[in-house]
């Protein structure tokens, strides 16, 4: 596990993350930390292409995106070109 800006160096967005990381090359995870929160912005680093393992939805990165969250799944997207 690592922060973004360890996988992403030239994304400058990725630096101030510290609420997001990756599991591998593969897998950015983006818990939720406040209590009863359900929702949260997720920032996909730019460069890469990324799947939401929850909706099967692909975006481009570079983008902050709005997740669900519910209480038995967590905001996780695969990046599908590295």
């Amino acid at each position: 596990m690592r922060t973004l800006f360890f996988e992403f160096p030239e994304d400058k967005v990725s630096w101030n993350i510290e609420d997001e990381h990756m599991l591998g090359k593969k897998y950015l995870v983006a818990p939720i930390f406040e209590f009863g929160k359900r929702r949260r912005q997720v920032y996909l680093p730019f460069g890469s292409r990324w799947k939401d393992v929850n909706s099967g939805s692909i975006r481009s990165g570079g983008i902050w995106v709005n997740c669900e969250a519910s209480l038995d799944q967590i905001p996780v997207f695969e990046r599908i070109d590295y």
